[in-house]
């Protein structure tokens, strides 16, 4: 883990296998059938697999298509001439990673809770402090005018109904309460069942309504696969997977984890190429493998268990990279995103966007935001459509646990409303007719609800 990749070496899943020693050069790799007839095999190379039967260079996929076999699942059928499956090369080398990356996760302080830092600005100063998590806020950040008396908690520990206080470890003992696997808002069951929604739930998933289940639907049945592009280009969306398959022999389980967390393991290392180091001074926690592995924290603003990544691919290469994270049909940020130097200019950046942007729409999520530094907030509103987020807008979105970085810009981009109003506007010029087009830009958010009678006194660090 500590050698670092160079400009120049290929971001495949082949070439971190080598990079980390758990597949040689020149070692022979065979495609077998289901009868574990080889088919076709090959040496090892930092470029690809040199097939023997044609003496070309050819990627993981190719080395596949050119046996006969499918692209969905690029590892099933590939073997190692000491019959070790490839599927397993790819896990042996994520558990080193995984180990590697979790040894430097840092801890809290237990002499000193509360966060240093505020949870929507990410910047130090006087901070008001949540009574039931490590959070701390600005009170202008909170839109507050007047110090809270009393104990006081932050919006993302309280119900969104009553907005009264959810007690997390009564919530996870006796389902008093419930967090949405999607959006992350919170309820008291007994609101829940005032409000009349369900709640049937999953041992490991609960929903709060029918959007939110159709977001996570989609995005759990587009894990893994495949998107063609033009041009010999793909995108993938990915998340990391964790634990073992319910059922042993649950080979599909097992390769998709496989593929996911190798692709994950290459990715990161297009982040670390291309950001600073990103270590929080409070917990010593490095947020980029926070982020990519969707690993949780007990501190909501260094919380990224929601987090997929989107990778644009071209024979195997991983090109670009992208960080996501969706809050329902409310919105969904987009922290991270970086291309590989190599192939910096070639408007690879752009491709991707696009493709989580029509992505998004697909999921009628209607917004999506940048946080950008001062010195790049013109590339995107200029290169891509983004336009500065209004003071209300942040205000409807205070209670939603977004990746914050000091001093940077907050940038919006209307996505499933607006394209509706652009078809309908589309469909109002083709008619002819002169009537203004239907449809209004919808302004999404959650506003955050109170309790009325609180008390008001609060601690400050």
């Amino acid at each position: 883990m500590e050698k670092k990749w160079s400009a120049s070496e290929l971001r495949t899943v082949l070439s971190w296998l080598i990079h980390l020693g758990v597949v040689s050069l020149n070692e022979v790799i065979q495609s077998r059938n289901l009868k574990n007839d080889v088919v076709k095999d090959g040496l090892i190379t930092r470029n690809g697999i040199l097939c023997n039967c044609c003496n070309t260079v050819l990627s993981i996929s190719g080395f596949k298509s050119h046996a006969g076999f499918g692209l969905k699942q690029n590892c099933i059928g590939l073997f190692l001439e000491s019959d070790k499956p490839l599927t397993s090369c790819q896990l042996e080398a994520w558990s080193a990673e995984y180990k590697a990356r979790k040894a430097r996760t840092g801890q809290v302080d237990e002499t000193d809770p509360n966060d240093d830092c505020c949870g929507r600005c990410g910047d130090v100063g006087q901070l008001i402090c949540c009574d039931s998590c490590p959070s701390a806020f600005h009170l202008a950040c909170l839109f507050e005018q007047v110090l809270p008396e009393g104990s006081w908690y932050c919006p993302q520990c309280r119900c969104l109904i009553c907005g009264d206080v959810v007690n997390n470890k009564d919530a996870s003992q006796s389902h008093c309460s419930f967090k949405c696997s999607q959006c992350e808002n919170k309820y008291h069951k007994t609101c829940i069942q005032r409000k009349g929604m369900k709640i049937e739930f999953s041992p490991d998933t609960w929903l709060c309504g029918e959007w939110c289940q159709e977001v996570y639907s989609g995005l759990q049945s587009r894990i893994g696969l495949i998107n063609r592009l033009s041009d010999g280009y793909s995108w993938t969306l990915l998340k990391c997977i964790n634990g073992e398959p319910k059922v042993h022999s649950d080979k599909c389980f097992v390769t998709l984890k496989a593929e996911c967390n190798s692709k994950l393991a290459v990715a990161i290392t297009i982040l670390e190429e291309c950001f600073l180091s990103m270590v929080d001074p409070k917990t010593g926690i490095n947020m980029i493998p926070q982020v990519m592995y969707n690993w949780g924290s007990e501190f909501a603003r260094l919380n990224y268990s929601g987090f997929y990544t989107v990778v644009l691919e071209k024979d195997d290469i991983v090109l670009s990279v992208a960080s996501i994270r969706i809050h329902g049909v409310t919105v969904a940020e987009l922290p991270l995103v970086a291309t590989c130097s190599k192939y910096r200019r070639k408007g690879l950046c752009r491709l991707l966007i696009n493709s989580i942007e029509e992505m998004l729409k697909s999921l009628k999520v209607k917004k999506l935001i940048v946080s950008a530094v001062p010195s790049v907030v013109e590339t995107w509103t200029k290169g891509f459509g983004f336009e500065p987020l209004e003071d209300d807008e942040k205000q409807s979105l205070s209670r939603i646990n977004l990746m914050v970085f000091p001093g940077s810009v907050w940038l919006k981009k209307p996505l499933y409303q607006n394209a509706i109003d652009q078809e309908k506007e589309t469909t109002h010029i083709e008619t002819g007719s002169t009537d203004e087009p239907e449809g209004m830009r919808l302004r999404s958010g959650f506003v955050c609800s109170r309790s009325q009678n609180r008390h008001r006194n609060q601690k400050w660090r």
